[in-house]
């Protein structure tokens, strides 16, 4: 779940940077001056830009994802309560 909201992070986070680039072309003669007196103020921009789409997209695909996982997990373990350990595949019976 975390590896696909990074993904999805990078993702848009890299294409909201290239539009950005393709729209401020105008600047390019000045980004040697730009990075020099804004550099850091950028760099904590956009960090947190990925921090807040991280986040977002982290509650979507929770949302999205996990809807019934408590009722599954419910139907599993009165399965296994149900059947017994012989239910169980070998590695897992094991431990009882």
């Amino acid at each position: 779940m975390i590896r696909t909201s990074l993904f999805a992070t990078t993702t848009l986070l890299v294409l909201v940077l290239f539009g950005l680039m393709k729209r401020l072309a105008f600047l390019a003669p000045a980004k040697r001056a730009l990075f020099s007196h804004c550099g850091a103020g950028m760099v904590v921009f956009i960090a947190l830009l990925g921090l807040n789409l991280f986040g977002a997209i982290l509650v979507i695909n929770r949302k999205l994802l996990l809807k019934d996982t408590g009722r599954k997990l419910s139907h599993f373990d009165n399965q296994l309560q149900a059947e017994g350990p012989r239910a169980l595949p070998p590695f897992l019976a094991e431990g009882r």
